[in-house]
């Protein structure tokens, strides 16, 4: 029910392992690499816009009218603390990474949802 929730993000800071490889098309290495979007709720499935083709061209990236600003601290090597910079509306919402790709723009990506209620 909390309309700001606190996250805790952990990566693993050894040479080689996944958090380490950072940059384009790599593994995240903070929670900055994330996006923090709300979902569209339909009535069997949540969806986000990361990517938009028209025919004068196209564009990659969630849609800035769907993301939420955060702060992320840095709590210790590899962990973060991470806090929405307002309060979120009730409905769904994810952590979105997405790997760059070369033609399409985006070629996959991973997903952390999770949801806001009303209040009692």
């Amino acid at each position: 029910h909390d309309p700001r929730p606190t996250f805790y993000f952990y990566f693993d800071v050894k040479a080689g392992s996944f958090g380490s490889s950072g940059g384009m098309g790599g593994a995240p290495t903070n929670p900055n690499d994330f996006a923090l979007a709300r979902l569209d709720a339909k009535k069997n499935s949540r969806e986000v816009v990361v990517g938009q083709m028209g025919i004068t061209g196209g564009s990659t990236g969630i849609r800035s009218k769907d993301t939420v600003t955060f702060d992320a601290q840095n709590v210790r090597p590899g962990e973060y603390k991470v806090v929405p910079n307002a309060d979120l509306k009730p409905g769904e919402y994810c952590f979105f990474f997405g790997r760059s790709g070369q033609t399409m723009g985006l070629t996959g990506g991973t997903m952390f949802a999770f949801g806001v209620d009303r209040g009692e």
